[in-house]
């Protein structure tokens, strides 16, 4: 009679650890863009809708005065608002910038100069996730928080996945190790 080992199933485990994985990437690559200097930033309503979504994520870098341009995309606090927006310069005179929606029209706000940054790099809907956080109102220093105790708890899952327990039964383990399996005895007769 021979005992035949079936493998644990950990697909569970192996999904957990991806998914954590993807989290954890996700939490470090937010951290890389602000340490270059790029401001990040998503879209919060539909004025650009057509040329960004709401929900996209918006890398933005500041310009010194006077590299700003007709058609850049820039981010920007309009007077009176709390929150960042973003649209597309129409104007740039004295008093400031002009700016529009892409779906919505000209804006009814002049913004000075040094009160806006240009987008640099979008990203179509990876922004969903950072407006459930910014709901939340977390403090600015979250997603290093999140990247390591997600990188703490996947190193954790690694190792509680190298137990000795490796899914053999004891019987077949004895007889790889060189321990006879107990032989039939004959018949007496």
């Amino acid at each position: 009679m021979e005992i035949t080992a079936r493998p644990r199933r950990r697909g569970g485990v192996r999904a957990l650890k991806a998914v954590l994985a993807a989290v954890c990437l996700a939490s470090v690559a937010l951290l890389v863009p602000a340490a270059l200097g790029y401001g990040i930033h998503v879209v919060g309503d539909g004025a650009m809708d057509g040329t960004l979504s709401r929900g996209s994520l918006v890398l933005d870098e500041q310009v010194p005065r006077g590299e700003l341009a007709v058609g850049d995309v820039v981010t920007l606090t309009p007077p009176g608002a709390a929150d960042l927006v973003v649209r597309r310069v129409v104007a740039i005179d004295d008093e400031g910038v002009r700016t529009t929606g892409d779906a919505t029209g000209g804006d009814p706000w002049v913004v000075p100069e040094t009160g806006t940054e240009r987008v640099a790099l979008t990203v179509p809907a990876l922004g969903w996730p950072l407006l459930a956080l910014h709901s939340m109102s977390l403090p600015p220093w979250a997603p290093a928080g999140v990247a390591i105790g997600l990188a703490v708890l996947l190193v954790g899952l690694r190792r509680a996945g190298r137990g000795d327990d490796d899914g053999v039964p004891a019987v077949a383990a004895a007889a790889v190790q060189g321990v006879p399996a107990r032989q039939p005895t004959p018949p007496v007769g």
